[in-house]
């Protein structure tokens, strides 16, 4: 290499290394990467479970659904605090799940087939409130989830007219399960049988068939 070559072969090693010190003094001298935000990353995972939370129960309450499915849902023991169903589990030695189901296919039982929660099958007389809506409000606040229903009921001194009344259901759900739940509940002042006697000694109407 002649003398001019070496010299701007030295000249080009240095514009090189002058290039590479100033990007290392820029690496340098860069403001360093914001903070995590913790608390808005928690409060964002929090919104999610309880989002999560409330589909579990929305499920649980979509049409058509069956009684197996919904245990399918529950944790094995899940815990009722409805005073009815209090009394039904001590009346039948039951707890937990499936002592929630046995309660929900007696119901059903005694309203001829169908939706437990139902009126009993059969020809509808007169004037009907309007539709209800049962997930009027769904609320989720942790692990707990309250739903609030809507329904119509009669309005006193007429047959035609209905005004719109509330109750109210709260869940605890644990991972992914339905796992405690408190109403508004209340025992009548005249117990129905089924919450007197045992299943074994109960009458049941004759099942309502498909299309009936």
């Amino acid at each position: 290499m002649d003398k001019l070559g070496k010299l701007l072969f030295g000249a080009g090693a240095a514009l090189v290394l002058s290039a590479c010190g100033q990007a290392q003094n820029t690496a340098s001298n860069a403001p360093p990467p914001p903070p995590v935000d913790q608390a808005a990353q928690a409060a964002k995972a929090q919104l999610a479970q309880e989002d999560a939370n409330k589909k579990v129960v929305e499920a649980w309450y979509q049409p058509g659904i069956t009684t197996d499915e919904r245990m399918q849902l529950m944790t094995p023991d899940y815990t009722q605090h409805n005073p009815q169903y209090t009394l039904f589990a001590q009346v039948n030695h039951v707890q937990g799940r499936d002592g929630f189901k046995l309660y929900l296919d007696t119901l059903s039982k005694l309203r001829g087939g169908g939706n437990p929660f139902g009126p009993a099958s059969g020809a509808k007389h007169g004037p009907q409130p309007p539709p209800g809506n049962t997930l009027y409000k769904v609320i989720a606040d942790g692990d707990l989830v309250t739903v609030i229903h809507q329904r119509y009921a009669l309005q006193p001194g007429t047959r035609d007219k209905f005004y719109p009344v509330y109750a109210y259901v709260t869940y605890r759900v644990d991972n992914g399960k339905l796992a405690e739940d408190w109403d508004d509940g209340t025992l009548p002042s005249v117990l129905p049988i089924y919450l007197r006697e045992p299943i074994g000694k109960l009458k049941f109407p004759k099942q309502a068939h498909a299309g009936d």
